[in-house]
């Protein structure tokens, strides 16, 4: 949509997430090669910062020769929580600091045996294609409305 965008927490904090067509596809291979463990199926392979993955996000859907029409405000998770704004529900991939451990799990054991990734721009513009095809009236389960965003930026002061 452009314009003013929330982005939540510290811009340095660490966040995971799998596109689901990897973790199938490895789990599929883990199958049929009657492969056996416990497993820590999460990634990317290296560290990835918040503010890493929202501007590759931005980076997939508009092109180098047309920057994005908006910019990312970053919000205090403080003033988030206090606002009754749900980690992960509202936010997707966004804890707060004190859970930042749920965002570092070692993935190493996975990725010796296998798992691999798609490259993130790849996975954010199929996401993009999915939520495109849903209805106008779909109803979301995750993530704030265009309207809760708003009021959330307009209340938002980095001394609040």
């Amino acid at each position: 949509r452009g314009g003013e965008i929330l982005a939540p927490g510290n811009p340095d904090q660490e966040i995971q997430f799998v596109d689901v067509r990897d973790l199938a596809q490895w789990t599929i291979r883990m199958v049929e090669a009657r492969a056996v463990g416990i497993f820590n199926a999460t990634g990317p392979a290296q560290p990835l910062t918040m503010a890493r993955f929202l501007a590759a996000c931005a980076g997939a859907i508009w092109p180098p020769d047309n920057p994005p029409p908006g910019r990312f405000t970053w919000v205090d998770e403080a003033f988030l929580l206090g606002e009754d704004v749900g980690p992960y529900v509202d936010m997707p991939l966004w804890v707060p600091a004190a859970d930042a451990g749920l965002e570092q799990v070692n993935c190493a054991k996975a990725l010796a045996a296998g798992l691999t990734f798609r490259a993130q721009a790849e996975s954010v513009r199929a996401t993009l294609d999915w939520a495109a095809a849903r209805s106008a009236d779909h109803l979301w389960r995750a993530g704030l409305t265009p309207e809760r965003e708003a009021q959330l930026l307009a209340k938002w002061s980095p001394s609040a």
